[in-house]
């Protein structure tokens, strides 16, 4: 497999084609290199995903933290709300 695509230094190697990936090792893509590579990328992608799902879960529990502060301070307005509607309003004491 021939590529046209140079490898340029520097890069991440997740950004990396297969091809500048044969390239930067100085070899023509074999199968079994193009196969290490696939494998490398495969295995970056993984962690990438994992590391995305951690990070979902976290705030998804973060989240449910705050909804439910949230009614529990919606819930305290109003019945402060309520509360101060059953009694009688008092004068302040500068009048």
């Amino acid at each position: 497999m021939q590529c046209s695509t140079p490898a340029r230094w520097p890069v991440a190697p997740q950004s990396l084609s297969l091809c500048a990936m044969a390239h930067t090792a100085g070899e023509p893509m074999t199968e079994n290199t193009r196969l290490e590579a696939l494998e490398g990328r495969l295995a970056h992608l993984e962690r990438g995903l994992q590391d995305l799902s951690d990070a979902l879960y976290r705030q998804q529990r973060e989240l449910d933290a705050l909804r439910l502060r949230n009614q529990q301070l919606m819930a305290e307005v109003e019945g402060g709300s309520q509360a101060s509607s059953l009694t009688t309003p008092e004068r302040p004491p500068h009048y």
